[in-house]
């Protein structure tokens, strides 16, 4: 029983509230039930922490916004923190919106997140497989926003126990 209580609390994993100098952002995305979803990560370049990993249906400002401000919230010194990424331009808007400094990486530190994607596309070839098999499973629903709204929570779970892998068993 003890051994359930310690994996159901491990798997809600947050990352700590510190100063912070340099985090690397990148999105990428995954098919799954032939709808394509984006999933953001950002990683602490100096510790090699995975910060967050969210999930989104659609990559534009919003939802760069959204996982940005997510990022600062893990961030004892927001002003004085780094962001680097790609060339997507809603970086740079968020950026200069919320007075951060950014620079942008095509590879170098950046590549750290890189490495991230690949062990998360890796192991989530298996996830896809099991979610369309569950979710034929109990195909009597047939409302689409459902199953968007559905898909995204399985991910937002299936990114939590990422991060708790990526963080506590791989080290």
């Amino acid at each position: 029983m003890q051994l359930l209580y310690f994996f159901r609390e491990s798997l809600n994993y947050r990352a700590e509230r510190r100063e912070r100098r340099c985090i690397a952002i990148d999105e990428t995305k995954i098919k799954v039930n032939n709808t394509w979803y984006f999933i953001y990560a950002a990683i602490d370049i100096e510790t090699r922490e995975l910060i967050a990993v969210k999930a989104y249906i659609a990559r534009n400002y919003l939802t760069t916004l959204d996982f940005i401000k997510h990022i600062l919230s893990f961030c004892s010194n927001k002003r004085y923190v780094e962001i680097i990424t790609d060339k997507m331009p809603c970086y740079k808007q968020v950026c200069n919106r919320l007075g951060i400094r950014h620079r942008h990486e095509t590879f170098g530190k950046r590549n750290y997140v890189e490495q991230v994607f690949r062990s998360f596309k890796f192991i989530a070839q298996r996830f896809n497989n099991c979610l369309c098999v569950n979710l034929r499973k109990i195909s009597l629903i047939w409302d689409k926003n459902y199953w968007f709204k559905r898909v995204l929570y399985l991910l937002s779970l299936w990114c939590n126990m990422f991060m708790f892998y990526w963080n506590i068993l791989r080290r």
